[in-house]
């Protein structure tokens, strides 16, 4: 069980509202959204590098404020705020190793896990410490805000904790049994989903923790992202891709790659689920019936997620590429070396920039 030290604040459980997908956040969450689908706005990046800010560290994957500033962790140990025009520091907060992708509360605090078991909340203008909540081992876990202002994450030591985002205290926790490294999605009716190195995926109530269903894939499984229609997607280290039933867990179909497969995103309008592999491919997947509708090769793997642009996937890969790749056709549209293997999530602003985090690369900003 996990602690939390904060300035006492008087704060309350509020039930879910039937909005949970939709929460008044800039940024809620890893993907920019609670049901995890990876959709950003604004016109489509040509491919040119606006700035790029150099942490000397691997970098991971941004999240986008209100005001447009960029926040980003890295493994030396620090979450950086950066000025989306200049492409300056504005701040830094030294914590343990981070590689989960912070999420941003309405008022503008940032929520983040830490190698150091820790997960944090900070003040987004300052980056002054708000509370910090300690959990029994690293957090890897990207933060998911609900609409309520309850705060799901997960650790290493096998618990998904809820906790009260204004002040750090504990709502509830459920034990698993494995890892918890993926980041939760939330899915309207409030039913929280995730993926575990149990090789399970497991939907459980909001509200407090109490389990819905499970799945079993045949390797670990990875974060999940919710269809409009209900349905959920997640990859697996077994290399495929499943659709399940979001009420009950039952496996509609699958998608088998040549890799292992995590964060995938789904496009409901066009009805399609993209997804990177190990083998280093992107795939576009019929979200109907699991049938491939064209895949796209780079020169590495594709570990990290993928992110939705006007008409384009962007993709980073380990050769140090991010690709923007036609959604219709698969064909390439165009690409653009960092400098550095890429495993994180493209954030998308709303006026089309693109930020990437990259290994020892920084960050760097796509117009």
């Amino acid at each position: 069980m996990g602690t939390a030290i904060a300035v006492p604040l008087a704060a309350a459980f509020v039930p879910h509202r039937s909005d949970a997908g939709l929460a008044v956040s800039p940024w809620p969450k890893l993907y920019g959204n609670n049901l995890n689908t990876g959709q950003g706005s604004g016109p489509a990046a040509k491919g040119q590098v606006r700035w790029k800010y150099k942490t000397e560290h691997n970098t991971f994957s941004p999240a986008i404020g209100a005001d447009g500033t960029v926040y980003v962790g890295t493994d030396g140990g620090a979450l950086f705020a950066i000025d989306p025009k200049r492409g300056k520091k504005k701040w830094s907060f030294k914590a343990g190793n981070i590689h989960s992708c912070p999420a941003i509360g309405a008022d503008g605090t940032v929520y983040f896990g830490s190698d150091d078991h820790k997960v944090y909340a900070l003040d987004g203008k300052s980056g002054r410490k708000k509370w910090e909540f300690e959990t029994e081992m690293r957090v890897e876990s990207s933060p998911a805000l609900g609409p309520d202002g309850t705060l799901y994450v997960g650790s290493y030591d096998g618990h998904m904790y809820a906790l009260d985002s204004h002040t750090g205290r504990q709502l509830w926790s459920i034990m698993i049994g494995g890892y918890i490294y993926t980041s939760p999605a939330l899915g309207p009716d409030g039913t929280l989903y995730f993926g575990c190195w149990d090789n399970k995926v497991y939907a459980v109530d909001s509200r407090n923790g109490d389990s819905k269903w499970s799945f079993t894939a045949r390797d670990h499984a990875g974060t999940v992202t919710i269809g409009k229609d209900g349905k959920v997607y997640v990859g697996s280290w077994d290399h495929n891709l499943y659709a399940l039933d979001g009420k009950t867990g039952r496996e509609i179909w699958n998608f088998r790659a040549r890799g292992k497969l995590d964060y995938p995103i789904v496009d409901d309008e066009e009805g399609v689920v993209y997804v990177g592999s190990e083998d280093k491919s992107v795939y576009a997947v019929d979200a109907s019936t699991g049938d491939e509708k064209w895949s796209f090769k780079t020169g590495g793997e594709v570990e990290g997620s993928l992110a939705l642009g006007q008409g384009v996937v962007y993709a980073g890969s380990y050769d140090g590429n991010v690709y923007a790749i036609d959604r219709k056709s698969g064909a390439k549209r165009w690409s653009l070396d960092v400098g550095a293997a890429i495993s994180s999530m493209p954030a998308i602003a709303t006026d089309g920039t693109v930020y990437v985090g990259s290994y020892r690369s920084g960050l760097c900003a796509i117009k």
